[in-house]
């Protein structure tokens, strides 16, 4: 390249003195020559015709891609006039003190000039990857108080991130990959934040997915049993008792019967005994199952019996049942579980009998209404060693 004392553009008939480097090849007096020796500098007037004679070449290599977040860089291009350099999207990127400072995503074309001539190339800058985040919990069926931890799967988070975790959209201010909370209430969602600190922005995620908690208040677990009988009762008469939970167990619970709080060797829903004593206490325990239970057993009220063991037999002498409503049964007071009750007809054929006398008699055989009259009796107790007897008067 001919090298001139004129840093400028030559203008027309204006001389330029060049200095030839040995070896070079340029043209010269409208021919082309390929070798041209000489021994020291020469004088030349360079004869410009119409526009612009370029002295000086601009070197501009590519340049390489960029993100966002890349410091300010040298394009590189080279001349050995001075360079001045402009872009065509300032807001992509621009020149700062000679230097490529970038201010987002996208293209610039980078123009190299030394005041001759210019070269240009292409710059692009992708955008930086926006962090992703996904949350679980091994649990969205809960008690009410519950605890219940939240785990966060993040990708492109940097090796700073920071969480901002969500219920219904508001922050609840935990700054980990795990949020644990036992204060969720039914229905409540849960969501995430996860923001990349290492770009020279902070650059935070989309909303992650949602988790709906799905929460049970407890419900107390109890248990009530009721008697047969409020009234004293005959020594070997049947007493029975009859249990009901309340609550959520979420299977059959399990009722085991107590006299004197000490187990009775028994368990379902009623209880039944012939051989209580005046004073016993009879109770139950309830073992619950299933979730959300305030307690998983429950202790029943006690009922304590009245017992007496010199009851009277009190057989009553007649009875009507004609369906009124009023003495349609011959009821027999303090009858034991063991007592035989027989009725006979003037002929000495049983027409009705029963043990325990647990269903008295409606004044029928074999379903039919017998007729109106007398009839007679016969009670066996205490195992046949003491029997009462007498006639009954039918009416209708």
């Amino acid at each position: 390249m001919p090298q001139a004392s004129a840093l400028h553009l030559a203008c027309f008939f204006i001389a330029a003195i060049l200095s030839i480097p040995s070896s070079s090849a340029w043209q010269y007096a409208n021919r082309e020559v390929n070798t041209f020796a000489v021994a020291s500098a020469l004088s030349y007037k360079v004869i410009k015709t119409s526009g612009t004679v370029g002295l000086k070449a601009i070197t501009f290599p590519p340049i390489p891609s960029k993100r966002i977040c890349d410091p300010d860089f040298d394009p590189m291009a080279t001349s050995n006039l001075p360079i001045t350099y402009t872009s065509s999207e300032p807001d992509v990127a621009d020149i700062v003190n000679g230097r490529i400072h970038i201010y987002g995503p996208g293209t610039a074309t980078i123009t190299a000039s030394n005041g001759i001539g210019t070269a240009s190339q292409l710059l692009t800058v992708s955008d930086l990857q926006r962090p992703y985040a996904i949350i679980s919990t091994p649990l969205i069926n809960i008690c009410e108080g519950a605890t219940v931890s939240f785990h966060a799967a993040t990708d492109n988070a940097g090796a700073n991130p920071s969480y901002l975790w969500l219920v219904n959209g508001v922050n609840v201010a935990n700054n980990s990959a795990t949020y644990t909370t036992s204060s969720l209430a039914n229905r409540d969602r849960i969501s995430l934040i996860v923001t990349n600190n290492d770009y020279c922005l902070p650059l935070s995620s989309a909303l992650s997915n949602y988790i709906t908690v799905e929460v049970t208040p407890f419900t107390a677990f109890s248990v009530e049993i009721a008697s047969s009988t409020t009234d004293v009762t005959c020594a070997g008469t049947a007493v029975a008792f009859t249990a009901e939970t309340v609550g959520n167990s979420a299977t059959a619970p399990v009722i085991k019967w107590f006299v004197n709080d000490q187990y009775a060797n028994h368990a379902g829903n009623t209880f039944t005994s012939t051989t209580l004593k005046d004073g016993d206490i009879v109770s139950c325990q309830a073992f619950g199952s299933g979730s959300c239970l305030a307690n998983a057993i429950a202790y029943s009220n006690p009922i304590p019996v009245a017992i007496r063991n010199d009851c009277e037999i009190v057989v009553p002498n007649s009875f009507s049942p004609n369906g009124d409503g009023v003495n349609d049964y011959w009821q027999i007071k303090a009858m034991g579980s063991t007592d035989l009750v027989k009725v006979f007809n003037r002929n000495g054929n049983i027409i009705f009998q029963s043990k325990g006398y647990t269903i008295p008699w409606d004044g029928t055989l074999a379903g039919k209404p017998v007729p109106v009259g007398t009839y007679f009796y016969l009670i066996t107790t205490n195992g046949g060693t003491r029997k009462l007897s007498g006639s009954i008067t039918l009416f209708r």
